[in-house]
């Protein structure tokens, strides 16, 4: 189950990365990811292959040094839903590993592994 949490942080963080406006925007988002201090808030979604779907309701990805907060909603198909829960990705983490690998043009792909959830 861990491993589809993080797969599935990973695509949304990946469909949804913003594009910053100009420089010194883009050496604050650098520094707060760094600083593993961020709060990721969902506007759309454009999942691979799909077009771009705006997001109702407030859906966010909450990192710190301590802790990550996970209320992210599912997108996909899903074959067996749960009984008694509204869906989504939804978990609190105190126990995590936070890795950061620099992609192509400067780009981070941030890696989140939950151990406790």
């Amino acid at each position: 189950m861990s491993r589809t949490i993080k797969l599935l942080v990973l695509l949304f963080l990946a469909a949804c990365s913003p594009k910053p406006q100009s420089s010194e925007n883009a050496q604050d988002v650098i520094r707060l990811i760094d600083e593993q201090n961020y709060q990721f808030v969902m506007e759309f979604v454009r999942p691979t292959g799909g077009r771009q779907r705006v997001i109702t309701g407030n859906y966010t990805l909450r990192v710190s040094k301590d802790e990550v907060v996970a209320d992210l909603p599912y997108i996909g198909r899903a074959y067996q839903a749960p009984i008694g829960t509204d869906g989504g990705i939804r978990f609190k983490s105190k126990d995590f590993s936070y890795d950061v690998a620099v992609g192509k043009e400067d780009r981070r792909l941030i890696t989140i592994k939950p151990r406790d959830v």
